[in-house]
């Protein structure tokens, strides 16, 4: 998936490895960058926690952005 403009895979990759969730960051895949991660599905339960956690940190992500005029 691509990252909201400013966010880098390293960072989300930091968040998330945080509550015990491993993504993948693409920046030495071929035709990506870091604003690119990869996400291997697994459980309903495990996928709905990984959603809410990505959804939080883009949300925070927007809000800062705003605040400093971006």
């Amino acid at each position: 998936m691509r990252l909201p403009q400013g966010l880098k895979a390293s960072a989300v990759w930091e968040q998330l490895a945080a509550h015990r969730i491993l993504i993948r960051d693409c920046a030495n895949f071929t035709g990506l960058s870091d604003e690119f991660i990869r996400i291997s599905m697994k459980g309903e339960d495990e996928n709905r926690r990984a959603a809410d956690l990505l959804i939080g940190l883009f949300q925070d992500h927007q809000i800062q952005r705003e605040a400093h005029g971006n």
